[in-house]
């Protein structure tokens, strides 16, 4: 029997659950950047500098289970919601001590470097489905609910970028209509987080 879930917004007191399963997911990208500190703190400083926004749930969506509890996630990304270094980032990640703080800071800026979008480019990312709910569908609803945003708004693309080492993303791209456009090859990244290059999944937007 396949479980029942719905998508929609994520809401500001769910953001721990959202910075929970993400950090939990990709744990070869965040050891780097936090080191041995506690899952907890990590949270923390994920949430800090989401409130640094504007609106910290601006391009973020959930699938929540019959009780409501997150179950997945994936996030959309615009040249207008793209964030910027700005004096609260920057007081949030001294929060964690001069040191994890460059440590913070260089991979963030070197190791795990996030695409800029172009004008015309609607970026989904930050998916994360709890191990029990994958296999039944939920990533490919958010990519759904996520393109439905973008309809009638002047884009010309929506753009997944997935690590080469990662099949099951490449897949899940494939599979909803995307096609395998140009590989980035980053040295420090593949040293550090085991991705040496990251593969640009693209398709129109009707």
């Amino acid at each position: 029997m396949t479980p029942t879930f719905t998508i929609r917004p994520a809401r500001v007191e769910e953001l721990a659950d959202v910075e929970r399963m993400v950090l939990t997911s990709f744990p070869h990208l965040f050891q780097p950047l936090f080191g041995p500190l506690p899952v907890a703190q990590q949270i923390e400083i994920m949430m800090t500098l989401r409130r640094t926004r504007v609106d910290p749930t601006a391009g973020l969506f959930v699938a929540v289970d019959e009780g409501e509890q997150v179950v997945g996630t994936m996030a959309f990304e615009h040249a207008a919601l793209h964030t910027e270094v700005t004096p609260e980032r920057l007081r949030a990640v001294m929060s964690l001590g001069l040191r994890a703080a460059i440590r913070f800071a260089f991979v963030s800026n070197f190791v795990l470097i996030k695409e800029r979008p172009a004008a015309d480019e609607f970026i989904i990312r930050s998916g994360a489905v709890l191990p029990a709910w994958r296999r039944h569908g939920v990533a490919a609803r958010l990519i759904q609910r996520i393109e439905e945003e973008a309809v009638g708004e002047g884009f010309r693309e929506y753009v997944g970028w997935v690590a080469s080492t990662n099949p099951a993303s490449q897949a899940l791209m494939l599979s909803n209509g995307y096609a395998i456009g140009r590989h980035k090859r980053y040295l420090l990244r593949g040293w550090i987080a085991n991705e040496p290059a990251m593969i640009r999944f693209y398709k129109a937007v009707p």
